[in-house]
């Protein structure tokens, strides 16, 4: 999961009157998201352990695949900080300074991006004895009904310390105006 590091990288921009989270991929790299990992995790399990896709198979399993863009935004909405439209905004930058700024864990959020991106461009796959099996296919429409979405997953987080914008404090001194 990408919680922590995802969250702290993300600040208000007074200016700008918007979230912002630095990226180290574009914005509309895709980002398949799982939702809540318990609640979710446990449907997909208890479907697989009941219906088993063949041996050998690599099962993608996620309630959406959202942008990072579109994650920024469901994340502004479910969590009430930035719930209108462009409220949020998802800047690239270098995967070079996105490492500087975040450290090991950035490495690791990076290779994971990059990989989404290079799925969904050679989805699907052709590779000789790869097979692919969608998670969702496997559910049936009561288990589908069980799902809770990625917005509605995000509220379940307690994202209290982004309840306060921080502000630029004016400027004091010798060269203020």
């Amino acid at each position: 999961m990408h919680y922590s590091t995802i969250s702290s990288s993300r600040f208000y921009v007074p200016s700008a009157k918007k979230y912002v989270t630095l990226y180290p991929v574009p914005p509309n790299t895709p980002y398949p998201y799982v939702g809540d990992p318990v609640i979710n995790g446990g449907i997909f399990v208890r479907r697989l352990v009941k219906n088993s896709p063949p041996p050998g198979s690599f099962i993608r399993c996620n309630v959406e695949t959202l942008t990072m863009e579109s994650y920024l935004a469901a994340w502004g909405r479910a969590t009430g900080l930035a719930p209108e439209e462009s409220s949020t905004a998802a800047v690239q930058i270098s995967p070079q300074s996105y490492v500087d700024l975040w450290g090991a864990m950035a490495q690791e959020q990076l290779s994971q991006w990059q990989f989404f991106q290079w799925v969904q461009d050679h989805y699907p796959p052709t590779w000789e004895g790869v097979t692919i099996v969608e998670g969702m296919d496997l559910l049936t429409d009561e288990d589908k009904k069980e799902l809770l979405s990625v917005e509605e997953s995000l509220k379940w987080y307690d994202w209290s310390a982004f309840g306060k914008k921080p502000t630029a404090k004016a400027v004091t001194g010798r060269f203020s105006t």
